[in-house]
């Protein structure tokens, strides 16, 4: 609720039901988070993706890589491409995973335009749910699109 400098309600404000854990218990595994990856008007250099987490309230980072430098330095595995995106963004900014989470995580849809790509290549868009505290949820979700020729 916003307040005056004299300390009066400026507005009613807004509820929200919630719930906190009982002693002991392990915060709840959210991997029932899934993607809906859609590639769309792919050129010879380029395309728009638009990824849709099956829930709102779960951040996650995505990104786009060759398929060969993702199969080759990531071993094809989403999870080993998020993760080291993370660490090197809390290096940079000399933050914590928790505070890139907050700053750099996506939450709900997200569409990009995705250009300077080679033509008639595989690329594969990436998106894995995190932690608050950055780390992966599950094994994530990836979608395989190739580039038109010239």
């Amino acid at each position: 609720v916003p307040v005056s400098s004299e300390g009066k309600a400026l507005s009613k404000g807004t509820t929200y039901p919630f719930a906190t854990l009982s002693e002991g218990e392990d915060t709840p595994e959210v991997s029932d988070i899934t993607f809906d990856i859609q590639v769309t008007d792919i050129t010879s250099t380029g395309a728009t993706c638009t990824i849709t987490p099956s829930r709102d309230d779960v951040y996650y980072f995505a990104g786009i890589a060759s398929k060969e430098d993702f199969e080759s330095d990531y071993g094809g595995s989403a999870v080993a491409y998020v993760e080291p995106i993370i660490e090197a963004l809390a290096e940079i900014h000399g933050i914590s995973a928790a505070e890139v989470v907050a700053s750099y995580g996506f939450l709900g849809e997200y569409e990009s335009p995705a250009i300077g790509y080679q033509p008639n290549s595989e690329y594969v868009v990436i998106a894995v749910p995190v932690s608050s505290e950055g780390e992966a949820l599950s094994e994530g979700a990836t979608y395989t699109f190739t580039t038109l020729s010239e």
